[in-house]
């Protein structure tokens, strides 16, 4: 397997806690450094320039591509840019017929910032560690990133909805946040809804009915710099738009608010779109995977070392090779140890038994 089949396998994966897309065409985006600084922060990743999210291979404008790369390696030394400064080698590698710019980011034993600021990653996305300001932008970007926004009218004018209902539910659990508790403020993401959670001080407990709700300040300074700059509505209007929206862009389910330690809220969102890309991607993965056994098998039609297989499908991770590829293929049957009673010897060589040879005939 080729660098570029490589590659092409962890695209089709999508992304994830250790692989970010950027378009990026025509230059290098202005969130770079931060998804750069989180990779460092937590346990590496794969970055590719010149692909969509979706995982569409759209490319780098060729003629963008050396000033890009050069702006890259410079940046990433430039401790004003990346604190402590790194050393990375991005790479121009041909795609489907698309020159991109993919960068392996190492995971660091120091704690990197960019601008000032420390960013973490997650299962989806970067654990945001600064301003209020600054965290809303960055949790309404995740939103537009990850969520659709479907056409609707009121009226003659066109409404977002994705607006309408998570400016109110990000704004909440900024304002609304008890800060003297050390439990975190969580946005997380479902198949089937999204779920945000801050810590609190109740006036009350269980399910918010929105007929009695009465709005309380929490943070009244807070909610007042919010208003002022447009980040919130009057008290209690946000809720009444959250409770107004929600069904038209769930198709008909309500949102649900949690009283308690825990402030809880829940809105359903419409799964189709997110379940139909994984399956797609699973789909890809499984026939993939099916191409890889393929080939080992036929690879090892004469014993072949563990090295000698890994080399073969280019796989590098030694631990991942192990569990992951073979020692299913083991416990299945289809490849068998040449020193069974010495499972660990560096002698140790597999070969594709005859029931392997029988499964692919039939």
């Amino acid at each position: 397997m080729d660098k570029s089949e490589h590659l092409l396998g962890i695209i089709c994966q999508g992304e994830g806690m250790a692989v970010e897309f950027k378009e990026a065409r025509t230059g290098l985006n202005k969130d770079l450094f931060e998804t750069i600084c989180a990779f460092l922060n937590r346990s590496g990743g794969h970055l590719f320039l010149g692909v969509r999210d979706d995982g569409e291979v759209c490319g780098v404008e060729e003629a963008c591509l050396s000033e890009m790369v050069g702006n890259l390696v410079t940046l990433d030394n430039n401790p004003q840019k990346l604190f402590p400064p790194v050393y990375l080698a991005p790479e121009v590698v041909d795609l489907s017929g698309q020159k991109i710019i993919y960068l392996f980011v190492p995971e660091s034993s120091q704690v990197h910032q960019t601008a000032g600021k420390i960013f973490d990653r997650n299962d989806d996305g970067d654990d945001i560690r600064t301003n209020l300001m600054d965290s809303y932008d960055r949790l309404m970007a995740f939103v537009a990133k990850h969520l659709p926004d479907p056409f609707y009218l009121e009226g003659d004018v066109r409404v977002s909805l994705r607006s309408k209902i998570f400016r109110e539910a990000v704004a909440n659990i900024l304002i609304h946040r008890e800060y003297a508790s050390a439990f975190p403020a969580k946005m997380i993401i479902e198949t089937d809804r999204v779920v945000f959670e801050n810590a609190n001080r109740p006036h009350g407990h269980g399910l918010i009915d929105p007929r009695l709700f009465t709005p309380f300040p929490k943070n009244p300074l807070i909610a007042k710099v919010f208003k002022e700059i447009g980040f919130a509505d009057e008290l209690g209007s946000g809720v009444r738009n959250l409770f107004k929206y929600t069904p038209v862009f769930s198709k008909g389910k309500m949102p649900e608010l949690f009283e308690d330690d825990i402030f809880k809220m829940v809105i359903p969102t419409v799964p189709a779109q997110a379940t139909a890309q994984a399956t797609m991607q699973a789909t890809m993965q499984a026939t993939m995977q099916a191409e890889r056994t393929k080939t080992i098998l036929i690879f090892c039609k004469t014993p072949k070392s563990r090295d000698h297989i890994q080399d073969h499908i280019g796989i590098k991770n030694r631990d991942y090779f192990r569990k992951v590829i073979l020692k299913p293929l083991i416990d299945s049957g289809r490849l068998k140890p040449t020193l069974p009673d010495t499972p660990r010897s560096p002698n140790q060589m597999y070969y594709t038994t005859q029931e392997s040879e029988s499964r692919k005939t039939t």
